[in-house]
C-alpha cells in the first residue's frame, strides 16, 4: 500500500505591523498570475480596517513564511484569505488594547491643557469606563476611534501613532500575529469511501457558438459565454481575468493540444510542435458573468475560481460542433482531420 502525510489542507499567515502603520503579510502560497497577492492584500486591509496601500504581501520564502499546502485546486485565496482574516482579528485585539491604554492620559492631558488656557472651560463628564474598554473602539482607514463618538477629535488617533508609541515606550512592544486556517473538510472513510473533500463547491456553465467548414473541417468560434458562481467578488478584474484565461486554455484543450509520443519519447516537446491557444485564436467575444452567492465558509463569502473557467470550455465547444454538423466528436483535440473523418463516416 501507499499513503501520504502532510500538515493539513490549509494555509498559514504571519502578520507584522511596523511603526508607520504598514503591514507585512507573510504567506506560504504563491502568485502565479491568478491574483493571489491582490486578493490577500484586499482581505488583509479590509479585515484590519486599513487602506490597501499599507499592505505588503511576502510569498515564496520558506525561511519566513508559514506552511501552506500549495497554490492549487482553486484554494489559494480561499484558505489564505481566511487565515489573514483570523490573523487580522488577533492584531485588532492587540491594537485596541493599546488604544485603550493610550486614550485616558491623552484625554486627561488635553482637557487639563484646555482648562489652563481657558479657566472658564468646564471639563465634561466622560464615560471613562467606555474609553478604557478595548471593545468600544473601531479601526477604519488607518484611524482608531470610539464607536459611539466617531467624530470626537479627542477620541481619534491614527494607527501609526498608536504603534509608534507602543514600540518606543519603556519595555515597548510590536504587533505580530499568526493564524492557520484549516478547511472543514471530511476525509474519505476507508470502508465506505464517503466524505466531504472540499469546504465549498463551485458551479459554472459555459456556452459556445461555432462555425464549422464542412470542406476543410476548420472550426471557428464566433461567440462564447461563461457564467460562474464565485461566491463573492473580491476583485472583479482578476476574477474575470482568471475565467477568461480558463476559457483560453479550454479552447486549446478542445481544438489544438495533443501530446504525441512513440516508444516512450515525446514527439512534440515544445510550443512550436505543441499548439496552444494564443491571442489570434481568441479573436471572438467572451462574455463573462460572475454570479454572487456568498459562501458561508469563504472569506467575505468568496469561493475559489482558479480552475472552473477551464473545465466546461471543451464540452461546450464539442456540443456546439455537434449542433453545427450533427456528428459527435468524442476524441480531443477536435482537429479538422477528425471532423472530416467523422463527416465522411456519417455519409
Amino acid at each position: 500500500g501507499s499513503g501520504r502525510v502532510y500538515r493539513s489542507d490549509g494555509s498559514g499567515i504571519i502578520m507584522k505591523l511596523d511603526d508607520f502603520g504598514n503591514v507585512s503579510v507573510m504567506a506560504g502560497g504563491i502568485e502565479m498570475g491568478q491574483g493571489f497577492i491582490s486578493a490577500l492584500t484586499l482581505a488583509s486591509a479590509e479585515s484590519l480596517g486599513i487602506t490597501p496601500d499599507k499592505v505588503t504581501v511576502v510569498t515564496g520564502d520558506t525561511a519566513t513564511c508559514p506552511w501552506d499546502v500549495g497554490t492549487h485546486a482553486s484554494r489559494g485565496a480561499f484558505t489564505a484569505c481566511n487565515a489573514a482574516i483570523m490573523a487580522a482579528q488577533k492584531a485588532r485585539e492587540k491594537i485596541f488594547r493599546l488604544a485603550s491604554e493610550h486614550f485616558m492620559p491623552r484625554v486627561h492631558f488635553a482637557l487639563k491643557l484646555k482648562k489652563k488656557k481657558n479657566p472658564s472651560f468646564e471639563i465634561p463628564d466622560l464615560n471613562w469606563e467606555r474609553i478604557c474598554d478595548p471593545s468600544e473602539f473601531e479601526l477604519k482607514e488607518n484611524v482608531i476611534y470610539l464607536k459611539e463618538e466617531p467624530g470626537n477629535p479627542l477620541l481619534r488617533v491614527t494607527l501609526e501613532e498608536i504603534l509608534r508609541e507602543a514600540h518606543f515606550k519603556e519595555q515597548g512592544t510590536m504587533i505580530v500575529t499568526e493564524a492557520f486556517y484549516d478547511p472543514c473538510n471530511q476525509m474519505l472513510d476507508a470502508k465506505t469511501c464517503r466524505g466531504n473533500l472540499s469546504a465549498t463547491y463551485i458551479f459554472g456553465a459555459q456556452g459556445a457558438e461555432v462555425e464549422v467548414d464542412r470542406e476543410t473541417g476548420e472550426v471557428k468560434i464566433l461567440n462564447f459565454v461563461a457564467a460562474h458562481d464565485v461566491g463573492r467578488v473580491l476583485n472583479q478584474q482578476t476574477i474575470k481575468g482568471q475565467i477568461y484565461g480558463g476559457v483560453a486554455q479550454g479552447v486549446g484543450y478542445a481544438l489544438f493540444e495533443e501530446y504525441r509520443s512513440a516508444g516512450g519519447k515525446n514527439l512534440n516537446p515544445n510550443f512550436l510542435d505543441y499548439k496552444i491557444a494564443s491571442a489570434p485564436d481568441m479573436d471572438f467575444p467572451v462574455h463573462i458573468e460572475c454570479v454572487e452567492t456568498l459562501d458561508r465558509e469563504g472569506p467575505f463569502g468568496a469561493k475559489g475560481v482558479g480552475e472552473p473557467g477551464l473545465v466546461p470550455a471543451a464540452p461546450a465547444i464539442a456540443n456546439a460542433i455537434y449542433d453545427a454538423i450533427g456528428v459527435r466528436i468524442t476524441d480531443l483535440p477536435m482537429t479538422p482531420e477528425k471532423i472530416l473523418a467523422a463527416l465522411n463516416k456519417s455519409r
